[in-house]
């Protein structure tokens, strides 16, 4: 998830804080969320991905799938 949501967010020209405040996150919580160090819980991830304007699963790097599921 880390890489695509900041492909998404500097596809959109924003910066942390400007998406951190537009999902209503810290923005030390969502560089943690883009490297990879923590992962948002599930409703977290959701306003993120409305504050971008796309699913949730445009959000989830296929890599992350768990096994056995394809793309």
């Amino acid at each position: 998830m880390s890489t695509r949501l900041r492909q998404l967010r500097v596809e959109r020209g924003w910066t942390q804080a400007q998406l951190a405040d537009r999902a209503s996150v810290a923005q030390s919580t969502l560089s943690q969320y883009e490297s990879g160090t923590v992962n948002p819980t599930l409703k977290v991830a959701q306003r993120i991905a409305s504050a971008l304007g796309v699913s949730l699963e445009a959000i989830i790097d296929a890599e992350e799938q768990p096994m056995g599921e394809t793309a």
